[in-house]
């Protein structure tokens, strides 16, 4: 068997002796390729390196500690809920408050904190979310498919907000440019794209639900989503008792986690204990200026943000991602479906 072995590798042989080079690659083809397979095996199991610090990078989001640029005063009787720039004025805020009996849509000097104006809600209403849509200021309501609109210059109550939830927490406009388009939170685990329409008397505005996409880190989804803010392509959001801000994709994905713990040096004095961070604005003139403050904090904080490595995404989950709704009895599942168009249920606090 040997010699007839040797003796067919001598028949394909050239006249001088050496094998010829199709024949070598053929024989060495199964050994490359095993060597390539298992290259990139190795490839995918092993995580990238983060350049010049050592540190690893897990794929996943990206991961934000902050630098305090400039601090401003806030008002401690605001319980934020809502807060955004008004366009008219960059150095003025609008702002919605929370708590029975004092509620208020306001405007406020950025620098002194002073409130310029204020229209107060009614005692039995609690204020939420506020966006500016076409010249109205839209202010959804707590536990209300209800909310008001206003004059924007004013702040004059003009007509009524109806949206088709039992709840209303954040309300920001769209990532997607789309001016006909909002998105808000109902205390779950959603974004709902809704569309406004005016009414024929130009005052009351009806929002319907035109998708609604499910906030997701990897295989956890993230509840009790809050305030939010548009900030480019993407939704900046409160999560409810964390000192965290969800950066979030159009499509409910969060890219990045802004790490907030230790920003307020202040102690907020009342009785309710509510030092809860809620309240973002951002200045599309200057993309850098981002600002955060919280429900009856005494300082509206200016912040840059800062990429980081230090954080394991682990960690970050754990310390950012509720694993219970204290308003809807909702637990994190052990395992997520692919799709989940699961509504959150009325709570009964907050």
């Amino acid at each position: 068997m040997l010699r007839s072995l040797v003796g067919s590798e001598m028949c394909i042989r050239d006249s001088t002796g050496a094998m010829p080079m199709s024949v070598m690659a053929s024989r060495h083809l199964p050994m490359v390729l095993l060597i390539i397979m298992g290259y990139l095996f190795f490839s995918l199991l092993k995580p990238n390196r983060e350049q010049g610090d050592g540190h690893l990078k897990q794929n996943g989001p990206t991961m934000y500690t902050y630098k305090v640029v400039a601090i401003h005063r806030h008002s401690r009787g605001s319980f934020t809920q809502g807060l955004l720039f008004d366009p008219a004025d960059k150095g003025q805020l609008l702002e919605s408050t929370g708590l029975y009996r004092e509620g208020m849509v306001q405007r406020v000097d950025l620098e002194s904190g002073a409130i310029i104006d204020q229209t107060p809600l009614d005692d039995r209403e609690f204020g939420e979310g506020l966006v500016l849509w076409k010249g109205l200021l839209l202010q959804l309501l707590w536990k209300s498919g209800e909310g008001h609109v206003y004059n924007a210059s004013s702040l004059k109550r003009i007509g009524k907000l109806v949206h088709p939830y039992r709840d209303g927490w954040g309300l920001t406009t769209s990532p997607l440019g789309d001016e006909d388009t909002l998105v808000m939170t109902d205390s779950g685990h959603h974004l709902l794209y809704v569309k406004p329409t005016l009414s024929p008397n130009g005052r009351d505005v009806d929002l319907k639900q035109s998708r609604r996409v499910v906030v997701r880190d990897g295989a956890k989804i993230v509840t009790m989503v809050n305030e939010l803010e548009q900030v480019g392509n993407q939704i900046y959001a409160n999560i409810f008792g964390r000192d965290c801000i969800a950066i979030i994709s159009a499509d409910g994905v969060v890219t990045g986690w802004v790490m907030l713990q230790s920003i307020l040096t202040e102690p907020v004095r009342n009785q309710r204990e509510h030092e809860i961070l809620n309240g973002i604005a951002y200045d599309p003139g200057r993309p850098s200026r981002l600002f955060v403050t919280g429900k009856q904090w005494p300082t509206l904080y200016e912040i840059e943000l800062v990429e980081t490595a230090q954080f394991l995404h682990a960690d970050v989950q754990r310390a950012c991602i509720p694993t219970r709704n204290i308003f809807t009895g909702w637990v994190q599942p052990a395992m997520v479906s692919p799709i989940d168009s699961r509504r959150s249920e009325p709570h009964s606090f907050k």
